[in-house]
């Protein structure tokens, strides 16, 4: 969560500065939003060990997946932002 937070406000600042980075403030509220609401990120349970709760598995059938369907970043490619908090791209 910390981290989340840390990097929240300088991921705007680039977004702003540099406009092949626009969507990518969404992109850190979103991961925001989702680490306050669960304690993590739930899309990582499996490989993790983790069981899903059942609002883990409603949020990530009807809220996380759907707006990647069909765009550029799909599973497991690098994603700039997880770079700046440790992670890869679900």
């Amino acid at each position: 969560m910390a981290r989340q937070e840390q990097v929240n406000p300088l991921v705007h600042a680039c977004a702003r500065q540099v406009p092949e980075l626009r969507n990518m403030g969404a992109t850190a509220d979103r991961y925001l939003r989702t680490i306050r609401r669960f304690g993590r990120f739930p899309h990582r349970n499996p490989p993790r060990g983790i069981e899903s709760t059942p609002e883990e598995v409603r949020f990530l059938a009807e809220e996380w997946y759907p707006p990647r369907r069909g765009r550029a970043g799909a599973a497991g490619t690098w994603c700039p932002l997880l770079v700046l908090t440790g992670g890869w791209y679900p």
